[in-house]
């Protein structure tokens, strides 16, 4: 007997795709002026980050907010 495969439909996460389109909106209008990010593929081994912007140009200050998010994902860690 052959082995039976199960077809899973790959979804869309809401909440990123929100998030990513709020930034551009923002990124186009000008509020936005540089940006510091990860984003995390499908894989759950594989990321990328980068910088853009005015974060190049502000090193020190985007370290100051990497660690705001780092003590945010702290607390995530630590809640479940």
């Amino acid at each position: 007997m052959g082995d039976i495969v199960k077809l899973v439909e790959l979804t869309v996460s809401h909440d990123t795709l929100n998030s990513v389109l709020v930034l551009l909106d923002q990124i186009r209008s000008k509020e936005v002026v540089g940006v510091a990010f990860v984003a995390l593929y499908r894989s759950s081994d594989e990321y990328t980050l980068d910088l853009a912007g005015e974060a190049k140009q502000r090193p020190t200050f985007v370290r100051g907010a990497l660690k705001d998010l780092d003590d945010q994902l702290a607390i995530l860690t630590t809640a479940r």
